[in-house]
């Protein structure tokens, strides 16, 4: 009977320290403590039971997304286990921890003396329980303790362990929760501010209206400087805009939600554009007491759109008022989207343009391009596609005319889609075949005033040695004749005076032959060039007969001539030629010689002649 009541006090003693362990932790979860702190206090909870036989080391180990085992909480884990279940967490299905993860069951495990403690991962000398932590089925840790020395299983232990791990289960599904939705509102706080957008909340009843602080910012007002109302917003909607504000409100007191675009004065005084959007609450037995709704500030949206349609009328008028063809090409369809009057005179004017003009535009301007022009005109279009400059190209097209003009095309990007493609580019043809006709003709007269330039530059030096050698040549025999005269004047010997004439006369002779041939010069320089059939070998052989009753020379000549064809040349020019290089040969002829030579040859055919002199004379020094 003792031991019936012994064992029956036992067991109610074992209950309420199970009760008070478990009321204990429950007590840690009402606490503003974070996790591990919770978690580390029930482990020493936990392991100091008295009714179990259990060390003084546990853990608890939290399950992530990827199925790991995270070690959240640990009490005197020795280093060795610590690194390694810290160190890359326990993946469901290894280790005892794992395998009890993925068993969702209750794992305790006893070593022998004989057994290598050292094989297990989790390394305990005695053993240890593996308790899993459900929450509806879902595995979200694991509760590890270890066993003391000689310890036998019990119910008792393994009852206390999954009521342990219900607790646990719920703190730890309540701390997910809670980090999830603070998360949640920090997130939708942050992007609250991040859009500008105020939410507002407002009790029929009462008429006043809680804000957040987006709607002060919107209202020009710091948070809470003022009592919102409904009496405060309609005084503050522009006078315009009062009677559809109200009539909203009132029907949203009826259960009809609305959103009004209206304009609202700050606290400076200026006018804001407010969109506002508003839904009714309404209660389970149908009636409305509250409604909520949010405030959106859209004044520089309104600005910007009031801008842009500024710029596109003062665009619209530039481009109506170019006096050049302008159109807008769609590069997706190859179509026509917009031609200025400039252009629409061209369509108009030119019959290759249908009625459906706009579809085929693009196809027929590429049609009507100068072949040697495609390669051009293709490129621009491909580049028309890449680039964000202005685009300028030359080419000819007869699109413009029943001839083709010199036409400079402009083009920039008007429009792109929303992945960066271009959809739109404006293009502006303007006519520059005067332009460049003039700039050919520029070309050309430079080109022009260039060679005539050198042909002046090459006149003024030959004309230069000319007036040097020609100087030269008449200062000489002129102060040979002045010197002779002289001697004539001093010496009254006749006969010396006869020898003194003769001298005077050969440079006299001299004179004139270098008159005759500075009038040679002028005449060639100054006469046409006649083209007409020569006898070469008689002109050649009255040459020869003039320079013989002249000179008298002593000197063989040999003239052989083989005219298959007849020559034609200016006979003058050619005479002169002839007559130099002839009088040079006799003029220079070497008198230390015994026999003195001339030999010419002439050989003439359909297309060549050649001249071919020799002769024995003095010669011209190498320098």
């Amino acid at each position: 009977l003792y031991t019936m009541r012994l064992n029956k006090h036992l067991i109610m003693q074992n209950a309420i320290d199970q009760q008070t362990i478990l009321n204990k932790i429950l007590l840690l979860s009402n606490q503003e403590s974070s996790l591990q702190k919770i978690l580390n206090q029930s482990i020493q909870y936990i392991i100091k039971a008295p009714f179990c036989q259990l060390q003084s080391k546990g853990a608890i180990f939290v399950m992530e997304k990827d199925d790991t085992l995270v070690l959240k909480s640990q009490y005197n884990l020795s280093p060795e286990l610590l690194n390694y279940c810290s160190k890359n967490g326990v993946k469901v299905g290894e280790c005892f921890c794992g395998l009890a993860a993925e068993k969702k069951e209750i794992i305790c495990k006893i070593y022998s003396e004989e057994e290598n403690v050292k094989q297990s991962k989790c390394k305990n000398d005695y053993g240890h329980y593996n308790v899993p932590i459900l929450y509806e089925g879902d595995v979200l840790g694991v509760l590890v303790v270890y066993l003391s020395a000689n310890h036998t299983k019990s119910q008792l232990e393994i009852d206390f362990l999954e009521s342990v791990a219900n607790v646990l289960a719920l703190i730890i599904h309540k701390d997910t929760k809670t980090r999830e939705s603070l998360l949640n509102q920090t997130v939708l706080r942050e992007l609250q501010k991040f859009s500008g957008i105020g939410t507002w909340g407002g009790n029929i009843a009462t008429g006043i209206i809680t804000a957040s602080q987006e709607v002060f910012d919107i209202m020009g007002y710091k948070f809470n400087e003022i009592q919102l109302s409904e009496a405060f917003f309609l005084k503050a909607t522009h006078p315009a805009d009062v009677e559809k504000l109200t009539e909203a409100i009132e029907k949203a007191k009826t259960g009809v939600p609305f959103e009004l675009e209206v304009k609202q004065y700050k606290k400076d005084g200026t006018l804001a554009n407010v969109i506002n959007k508003c839904k009714p609450i309404i209660n389970s037995d149908g009636t409305i007491t509250e409604i909520t709704g949010a405030l959106i500030d859209v004044s520089k949206i309104r600005n910007s759109e009031a801008e842009l349609n500024e710029k596109q009328l003062l665009i619209e008028g530039i481009l109506k008022a170019s006096p050049d063809p302008l159109y807008l090409l769609d590069l997706e369809t190859n179509e026509f989207v917009y031609c200025n009057k400039a252009m629409e005179g061209v369509i108009e004017n030119n019959p290759i343009f249908s009625t459906d003009y706009p579809k085929k535009g693009a196809q027929l301007f590429r049609e009507h391009v100068h072949p040697d022009d495609l390669d051009v005109y293709d490129q621009m279009n491909y580049t028309l596609r890449k680039s964000d400059d202005i685009y300028t190209l030359r080419f000819r097209t007869s699109i413009f005319g029943d001839r083709y003009h010199w036409i400079e095309q402009k083009s920039l990007v008007y429009h792109r889609r929303e992945n960066g493609m271009v959809h739109q580019v404006l293009l502006l043809s303007k006519d520059i075949s005067e332009k460049v006709h003039a700039s050919n003709r520029v070309k050309k007269l430079n080109s022009d005033l260039a060679r005539q330039n050198r042909a002046i530059k090459k006149v003024n030096r030959e004309l230069d040695q000319f007036v040097y050698s020609v100087s030269h040549d008449l200062r000489a025999p002129l102060a040979s004749v002045l010197g002779l005269v002289n001697l004539s004047r001093l010496n009254p010997n006749i006969k010396e005076l006869k020898e003194y004439m003769v001298r005077i006369g050969v440079s006299i002779e001299k004179l004139d032959g270098f008159i005759k041939d500075i009038l040679d010069y002028s005449r060639n320089t100054r006469t046409k060039v006649e083209s007409k059939p020569i006898n070469l070998k008689a002109l050649f052989m009255g040459i020869i007969e003039n320079i013989k009753s002249i000179n008298n020379p002593d000197i063989e000549l040999d003239v052989k001539c083989d005219e298959k064809t007849i020559f034609y040349g200016d006979e003058r020019r050619i005479s002169v030629v002839f007559n130099n290089i002839i009088s040079n040969a006799v003029k220079y002829a070497d008198y230390t010689k015994s026999k003195r030579f001339l030999k010419v040859r002439i050989s003439t055919t359909k297309n060549t002649c050649e001249f071919y002199f020799e002769d024995n004379g003095i010669g011209i020094d190498k320098e």
